[in-house]
């Protein structure tokens, strides 16, 4: 599988011209360095006129197609032209439309086609390229960009979309080098922006707003041998939503700092980390009563096979999550808070195969190891082990699923009396909770040596399920 993330924010990019080849004294040059760019990343480049010359060379009807064929997915970006100006001095001057046209297209095996288009709009976007043919720089500003779409069309019928994307006061610079291998790099930094989404039926509106965003995208080589690294940082970031189905209003809000995401490829392992801290929420409509609390830290790490064959491992974990203290009031009535708060962690590794599926590679579990699971919240705990295979990873599974052979154990303390209180604080409606602790009690077995919950899910080789040892299915 292609390293998506990274590809697609570069194409992004250069189409708005904020990744363009830096320039030596021809634009000509500077178009060459281009296409080596779009090359990189699976582009094909085709326009229907340019004027080249020592000093100007300007495309017309510009169209830049990206395709990952393992995907099924596509995008093209149309622009009406791209000037690129000698200034005499060794520098070259890059102009691109205000405007450029984008469609991002998904065609699934199974099911219709989907595609969403819309429109890039840059405002005051200044580009200057200098340097030479091997090492060249650009380096670029602009006041504003925006990214609205306004279509989706999906089983054959077009939905309405009101999405918009705003970047302010952005400014990098761009290095792209081919001494012995083609390397681009791509700095971007941008002053604030915001993002908002309102849908129909049923009633969608999502807002976001962040302070302070940085990006790095690094690219070497080329086709499947090529090495990619994406990171992304924002000092502050805060999401609203809204949805309204029928009368039913669910809402809620999440707030954050110093979130960070790290997204690569080397030697064949793809990587990717990330963090954040200082997380609120704030939920409504769910239940009875909102939900708000604090996360004071995220983190995440996952490592996998570039290519969907060879050893994974999934970490994850909150820290510091406490309720709010009106919250905290009724969940724990009787108990002074968690200086600490509660936590959740969650360590998974494995195998994944590679698995044909009507003629192109799915990544699919060959071994899966949970390792840990840690639930630790309000006064209950829960832990969890667990190892299973699955038997024909390597089959095709259009129709079906691989079948896993081993158990899962799960051991958990203090879950029912945390029931009874969210019930008694008018937390979780009576029925609700009821309803709770009697697939608990089916699930569950007690421990009569200390009190805890155990169970334990196994898999036979023969595709049955067996509950506590009493067969299932």
């Amino acid at each position: 599988m292609r390293f998506m993330s990274a590809s697609g924010l570069s194409l992004f990019l250069w189409a708005t011209g904020l990744q363009t080849a830096a320039a030596d004294i021809s634009p000509s040059q500077v178009w060459d360095r281009t296409q080596a760019a779009i090359a990189q990343i699976g582009g094909i480049v085709s326009y229907n006129g340019s004027t080249p010359s020592d000093d100007l060379f300007e495309l017309m009807q510009l169209q830049i197609t990206l395709d990952q064929p393992d995907d099924n997915v596509q995008l093209v970006l149309e622009v009406p032209s791209l000037q690129m100006l000698s200034n005499g001095d060794g520098t070259v001057s890059l102009s691109v439309s205000d405007e450029i046209e984008v469609r991002f297209t998904e065609t699934p095996l199974i099911g219709g086609q989907t595609e969403i288009s819309g429109t890039i709009t840059t405002s005051d976007l200044l580009i200057t390229a200098s340097g030479e043919p091997s090492v060249m720089r650009l380096d670029f500003a602009g006041s504003a960009l925006e990214l609205s779409l306004d279509e989706l069309s999906a089983m054959d019928q077009s939905i309405p979309l009101d999405a918009t994307w705003a970047f302010n006061s952005l400014a990098g610079l761009g290095l792209l080098s081919q001494e012995t291998e083609l390397t681009t790099r791509l700095e971007v930094s941008v002053a604030d922006g915001n993002y908002s989404v309102r849908m129909p039926d049923p009633e969608v509106r999502l807002e976001a707003e962040f302070d302070g965003m940085t990006s790095v995208y690094d690219a070497t080589g080329m086709d499947e041998a090529a090495v990619f690294g994406l990171q992304f940082g924002i000092d502050r970031g805060a999401v609203t939503y809204a949805i309204t189905d029928e009368g039913d209003l669910i809402s809620g809000a999440f707030g954050m700092r110093n979130m960070a995401f790290v997204d690569q490829v080397q030697d064949g392992i793809r990587k990717i980390e990330g963090n954040a801290s200082d997380i609120d929420i704030n939920l409504a409509g769910l239940w009875d009563q909102p939900i708000a609390g604090k996360i004071a830290s995220y983190d995440m790490v996952v490592e996998m096979p570039a290519q969907s064959e060879g050893p994974f491992r999934f970490d994850m974990g909150l820290a510091g999550i406490v309720p709010s203290p009106s919250l905290q009031a009724r969940i724990n009535p009787n108990q002074s808070t968690d200086a600490d708060g509660g936590k959740i962690q969650l360590s998974l590794a494995g195998q994944l195969a590679k698995a044909t599926e009507v003629g192109f590679d799915l990544e699919a579990l060959s071994t899966l190891d949970i390792n840990g699971l840690l639930i630790e919240l309000f006064g209950a705990q829960i832990e969890g082990q667990g190892n299973l295979s699955f038997t024909d990873a390597q089959a095709p599974s259009l129709y079906g699923s691989p079948q896993p052979v081993g158990s899962i154990t799960l051991q958990a303390t203090g879950v029912m009396a945390l029931i009874d209180t969210l019930v008694a604080q008018d937390v979780l409606p009576s029925d609700t909770g009821q309803g709770a602790k009697m697939m608990i009690a089916f699930f569950a077995k007690p421990n009569e040596a200390d009190g805890t919950l155990e169970t334990q899910v196994t898999f036979t080789g023969d595709g049955q399920i067996l509950l506590n040892g009493q067969r299932i299915r």
